[in-house]
């Protein structure tokens, strides 16, 4: 049994990991050290759970799920995932013979050789027998404390930023790390050539593997050569292998995020395999330019992309934990009050001391309850923390940003109001305020003096007024067309056309709704047409930008237009009809496609369009008409009657719906899009009333 020892207001532990190797058991000593003057330490971030499928049994396995080290002379049992991650991160000991891994050492030589690889083996053999010191939150906290546990995680972000450097474990490698890692390398080596040289030629590869520039263009069917050993892969398994390693657990959970954002120097580990966080941001970045059609435009992965633009706002403070919040609602945690505590080691205290967010409360542990018990203890914190910070925010911000946040309870109810954010809610779609355009539904009014709280926190009354109604609603769009095409397997083949076929029916759908096609102008001002695709957008176009967007809109048109008329000619106007393919059929669809003129490799090309970011903002919503002929995106929730509302200090419209309770409230339904009223050319601050959200 471990002994942990009262932490004093700034201290910390640090693990110091003994040198091993093998099979040999992980050996760990605790020592206590002031933040402020300890020595240097790498921080570790990781998923406590199995971060990896197929996880099989391995030796200092205790239970299912744990490994034992030992801790000075103590057992001590913790999760596979850091168990795995120390025997990959410990030094050799010093009569150990370093093993050549079958693995991959990324580093960044900027005097010499740009984007290296080396050996792990080379790396690890000039610290034979020395020790490494490690802060991991399982046993650098003593989890069993609840005052310990809530005042070091608000230290956490004092710890992460003084460390020495992030380490990002990622889990055990699996047959695919390899390519990934090499995918990494080429791409990185291919920009940092580009970026430091100047040499913007197109790509090749060496006959050694290696990627230079020169002339010639490479195919998605290009062969990487990876190792000494000859052994070769097309650039489409490559790009395979790094999208699985970017859709590991670590890039989903909350507390990852500020793990990554706040060290100084941050690697990725995925066994021996390893990179520098900033360059595989490098190589996912330089990803969109390469002449390669399934992997032209295609964006950095949504979660690397938030942390990576937090690495660059946080130490300026320029996030608020609101914005933090919006664009990682996404994230998962275990604890459902941990969808917020997770990111407040990012902001100011002084910001946490204006929210009252000074402590973290979590739920006792008591053997005794049961997981209902567990789950209600759970629920309850979670909700009066979500209240109190709602309320918090809203009195202090002079705005009512924090309605576009996830609604969970769209009914109201006296324990969730509508109008308090979910950020545990299932359905969560991109938040329209981080759009890079800036909004003013309601122009530059505050909410200041106006904003009332009844029943202990659960009404809100705000003032403003309806300006109208929802007419017709649509269908969500909640599966993307394919980006790519390549695949192995019928079965996925059959899958992909069968997403691709409902998208094309949205797309009627929508144009439908919307009247997008009718040769008039738009009530808002406009062609009726240019206002869809802008819509589409979610206002997501500038000056600078108008006609870049609307020659791609023009293109990803003409392509949905010539598949619906495609499946119109074959009578096929539902897509069941794709469960029956079969390569016989396909065979003779192509042919028909042929017969018809019809350009049926276009669609194929349609999942190029929908990948670009600014469609984010259609998924999971509805396109909407409303009553006086406007056209927009509304939240999933909505439904046909739902009043378009415009309230002081709220830079979109918001949805709202007539409450169950008659007594005139209002309960929220979520922001929206309504294209034409997005600069505040219809606000009336004459018109506005005190509206009560419950």
């Amino acid at each position: 049994m471990v002994h942990f020892s009262p932490l004093a207001e700034r201290q910390i532990r640090l693990l110091e990991l003994h040198s091993g190797g093998g099979d040999e058991e992980i050996r760990c000593d605790i020592h206590i050290h002031s933040l402020d003057d300890c020595p240097p330490y790498e921080a570790i971030s990781y998923t406590w759970g199995d971060p990896y499928e197929g996880y099989s049994k391995r030796k200092g396995r205790t239970k299912a799920g744990d490994a034992r080290i030992k801790v000075g002379n103590a057992p001590l049992d913790i999760g596979e995932s850091l168990y795995d991650a120390f025997k990959w991160l410990r030094y050799p000991s010093c009569n150990a013979t370093v093993r050549r891994y079958h693995s991959t050492f990324i580093d960044v030589n900027d005097n010499r050789d740009g984007v290296v690889r080396k050996d792990p083996g080379d790396v690890f053999s000039q610290f034979k027998g020395r020790s490494r010191f490690i802060w991991a939150d399982r046993i650098c906290i003593n989890q069993d404390d609840k005052q310990e546990k809530s005042h070091q995680l608000k230290l956490m972000g004092d710890i992460y930023r003084r460390c020495a450097k992030g380490i990002i474990w990622l889990g055990e490698p699996t047959e695919l790390t390899e390519r990934a890692f090499v995918a990494a390398y080429w791409l990185c080596s291919v920009a940092y050539h580009q970026e430091n040289l100047g040499d913007k030629h197109d790509l090749v590869i060496d006959s050694d593997g290696g990627p230079r520039s020169g002339q010639g263009t490479p195919s998605f069917m290009t062969m990487i050569q990876l190792d000494d050993a000859g052994v070769k892969w097309t650039i489409c398994q490559c790009w395979k292998a790094l999208t699985a390693l970017t859709q590991r657990a670590w890039f989903t959970r909350a507390w990852v995020v500020q793990e990554a954002t706040l060290p100084p120097d941050v690697r990725i580990v995925c066994g021996g395999y390893s990179i520098p966080w900033s360059e595989l941001v490098r190589a996912l970045n330089f990803v969109p330019s390469i002449p390669i059609r399934p992997l032209a435009g295609v964006p950095l992965p949504s979660h690397m992309a938030v942390v990576e633009k937090l690495r660059q706002e946080v130490p300026a403070g320029k996030s608020t934990l609101l914005n933090i919040l919006l664009r990682n609602n996404n994230c998962d945690a275990t604890v459902l009050v941990d969808r917020i505590y997770a990111f407040c080691g990012l902001v100011d205290e002084s910001e946490l001391q204006d929210l009252e967010l000074q402590s973290f409360d979590y739920p006792e542990q008591n053997p005794k309850w049961s997981d209902e018990e567990r789950k209600i203890k759970s629920e309850t914190i979670y909700r009066e923390v979500c209240k109190k910070l709602s309320v918090n925010m809203l009195r202090r911000s002079g705005n009512l940003d924090l309605l576009s946040g996830p609604v969970g309870n769209v009914e109201g109810r006296y324990d969730w109001p509508s109008w308090i954010p979910d950020w545990a809610a299932s359905q969560r779609p991109g938040c329209l305020l981080l759009n890079q355009r800036h909004f003013r539904a309601s122009k530059d009014t505050k909410t200041t003096g106006s904003i009332e709280f009844q029943h202990q926190g659960t009404v809100m009354g705000v003032e403003g007024f309806v300006f109208d109604r929802i007419e017709e609603v649509s269908d969500t769009a909640d599966r993307r067309p394919p980006s790519t095409w390549t695949f192995q397997h019928y079965k996925q083949y059959r899958k992909r056309m069968e997403t691709m076929v409902e998208f094309l029916q949205c797309c009627l759908r929508w144009e439908e709704i919307t009247k997008a096609r009718v040769k008039a102008k738009y009530v808002g001002g406009g062609d009726m047409l240019d206002a869809y695709w802008q819509t589409l957008l979610a206002g997501h176009v500038t000056p600078e930008n108008h006609e870049s967007q609307k020659k791609q809109f023009q293109r990803f048109d003409m392509i949905s237009k010539d598949g619906a008329k495609i499946l119109q000619s074959w009578g096929l106007p539902a897509w069941p009809w794709i469960l029956f393919l079969t390569p016989h059929n396909l065979a003779v669809l192509l042919v028909r496609a042929m017969m018809t003129k019809r350009d049926f490799s276009g669609l194929l090309r349609i999942g190029d369009f929908t990948s670009n970011p600014n469609f984010s903002y259609v998924w999971n919503r509805h396109v909407i008409r409303t009553s006086m002929g406007y056209i927009g995106l509304s939240p999933a929730s909505a439904r046909k009657g739902d009043a378009i509302t415009l309230c002081k200090g709220a830079k979109v419209p918001l949805i709202a719906r007539e409450a169950k309770d008659s007594q005139g409230h209002w309960s929220l339904v979520g922001e929206a899009y309504i294209h034409g009223i997005m600069s505040g050319c219809v606000w009336d601050e004459n018109k506005c009333t005190k509206m009560w959200f419950v």
